[in-house]
Parts: structure tokens; sequence; C-alpha cells
């Protein structure tokens, strides 16, 4: 069984309330199966709505309504998601309200999503693994109680926006100086052929994925750059690529890894580029047109350009 609640955490102009419940939804039994088999590597949204506790106080369900997204992918490893609440009911006499969800398989916590309050958590990300039934699964690295994975890309893509954010919006030169220089070459190869391409993510995802199984392996990748891209990745790029992105051990990327390896690339790749103009300008610097002729005024004494001034007057606009 696989189940979220969400609650609303407020305070009003005197102090901090308590956690308001807003509502729950579950999938089980046969229904959650065909949602795993459906989802794949490519992944799947289920949009649930949030409904009442039962058997409770007629108070606690004072707050329940809107809706739910959960997302499921699955290859080897089952991921889950809390992806976003939408239509949350409204916190009476609070001055903000900040809305987080509790994520839970076979009544076991998965994770707690952080608080936020634009209901947004789609770098939360929750692991089990299964044999033969997704019935059977249970988290990964069994014996913790949850395992909330934030992979290193994005990671990184978090680092690179607060050292933006600091920067009043603008990206700052030394934004990618935590990324290797092998890794850092990779990326903005990869990032200077999206932009060239005008590249989106749905095609890109399914013209790589020739064998359409819903997950992209080295000879994936390798095959559409050589084709399209017109560049060789080498065996050890593809390595590093692969390692850079695989959080989970099964040696392929799936669509939402991709989607982190698309934004990542692409600020990075502009990132290149900017810096590689800023070294054509130190080494090439523009100088000011100047004339072939001797200039009007001399750049002697003071005296020297009083008189040079002058004369030149008397020249333009005749005697006095």
């Amino acid at each position: 069984m696989l189940s979220t609640e969400a609650y609303g955490w407020s305070w009003d102009k005197d102090s901090l309330s308590k956690d308001q419940f807003m509502g729950h939804a579950v999938v089980q039994g046969v229904d959650l199966e065909k949602h795993v088999t459906a989802a794949g590597a490519g992944g799947l949204d289920l949009d649930l709505t949030l409904g009442k506790k039962l058997f409770t106080k007629k108070s606690m369900n004072k707050y329940v309504g809107g809706n739910i997204r959960i997302r499921l992918q699955t290859h080897k490893l089952l991921k889950i998601s809390v992806v976003e609440a939408s239509d949350l009911a409204k916190v009476e006499n609070s001055r903000a309200c900040q809305t987080f969800c509790k994520l839970f398989w076979n009544q076991q916590e998965l994770y707690t999503t952080s608080k936020s309050k634009s209901p947004l958590w789609p770098d939360e990300i929750s692991t089990l693994k299964w044999n033969s039934s997704v019935m059977d699964a249970v988290p990964l690295g069994s014996g913790d109680n949850s395992e909330l994975k934030v992979s290193k890309n994005t990671a990184m893509i978090q680092q690179m926006r607060a050292v933006m954010s600091k920067n009043g919006g603008q990206p700052g030169d030394d934004e990618f100086s935590f990324l290797k220089a092998d890794i850092y070459n990779v990326l903005a190869r990869f990032g200077e052929y999206i932009d060239a391409n005008n590249v989106k993510l749905s095609q890109l995802f399914q013209a790589m994925d020739c064998a359409q199984n819903g997950y992209l392996g080295k000879a994936d990748l390798a095959n559409h750059f050589a084709a399209e891209a017109n560049f060789q990745f080498t065996e050890k790029e593809l390595t590093l690529l692969i390692e850079h992105l695989d959080e989970d051990g099964n040696q392929v990327i799936d669509l939402n890894e991709l989607e982190v390896l698309m934004e990542m690339s692409t600020q990075v790749g502009q990132h290149k580029k900017r810096k590689a103009s800023q070294n054509s300008i130190a080494a090439n610097p523009v100088l000011l047109n100047t004339s072939a002729s001797e200039p009007a005024i001399s750049l002697g004494s003071p005296r020297t350009k009083l008189q040079d001034a002058i004369a030149l007057d008397g020249e333009i606009n005749g005697p006095i």
C-alpha cells in the first residue's frame, strides 16, 4: 500500500500553530501494481484527490481538500516522489502557511518533504528495491526508516542557484568551481548541443531510447551523439556520465535523470561560452579609434594648449 498525507504548518500574529491535517490519498493492491507496471523507467504521474481521515474528530478534517501528485518510476528499483499539491484549503487566521507531505509504504514512513510555501517537491525521491512483486518492495538501504534521495546533479543545480541568488539572479564566474574539469567538459559539450539544436526533453529521450524500453544505457548515449551531435564520446566520458547520473545503481538513465542532465548541461554550456568570450576580450582589448592626422590641439603645456585653442577658433569662426 502506498499512501501520502498533506499538512499545513502555519503561524498567526501571536504564535506558531500546530500542523493542520489537509487530507490523504491511498493507492493499493492491484491498482498499485498496474500503475507501477505502466510507469516503467519513463515514469508515471498519478493525480489523487485528498480525502478525509475516518474515525476521527470532525475538527481534524476541517481543512481537507485539493489534490496531490505522486510520481512512480521503475527499472530494477522503484522510485516514488510526492511532486506537488494543488487546490489546498486555506488555513484560517494565519499570516502564512507552508505545506509538507508524508509518504508511506505499507504504513512505514518513507520520508517527509520539506516545508514549502509553494507546494512543489520535484527533487525529493524515495527509492525501494523489489524482486518478483512490487508489493514486496522495501526501502533501499534496508534497516533505515527512510531514504530521501537528492541526486548529485540536483545537488549541484541547487548549489548553482544559491550562488546565482547571491548575485541578484545573475550567474557568477565561479558558480561551477565545484565541478571537476572532466565532467565539466562533458556537460559543456552536451549543453552546446542542446543550445544549438533547441532540443526538448521528451523528443530527446524518445530519440535516444531506440529500444523503446524507457531507459538509456551507454550504447544509447554513444549512438545518438555520434549520429546526431557529430561528436564521439570516449569510453571514459561515457562512464563518467553514467556514474554522475546513475544514483540508484541500475546502470541506466531514466527520464528524470536525463531532465536533470539537460538543465545542468545547459547552464554549464552557457558558462563555458561566457568565459570564452571574457577571455577573448581580455586577450584582444578594444582600442579607441584614432585619427591619422595630428591632433588639432597639441598635448603640450597649458599655455600652449590655450594658444592652439585660440588659433583653432580663429580658423573656424574668423576674426572677432
